[in-house]
């Protein structure tokens, strides 16, 4: 699959996105494209820079 180098994903990119998280994640993982949106947007609005460390292992 051919990814998007800039600008928003389409609705393909999404979709094998989804598949991805659901696939290799768990109870303790984002297991989907609006979670993983809003997760990932809450990292870098924050006051605090946040570690890949600290959040990577939830994806």
């Amino acid at each position: 699959m051919k990814l998007t180098k800039s600008g928003p994903l389409t609705d393909r990119e999404i979709d094998w996105l989804e598949e991805v998280l659901m696939k290799y994640g768990n109870d303790d993982s984002v297991l989907c494209f609006s979670e993983l949106d809003g997760f990932l947007t809450a990292i870098v609005s924050g006051p605090n820079t946040i570690s890949p460390n600290t959040w990577l292992s939830a994806i």
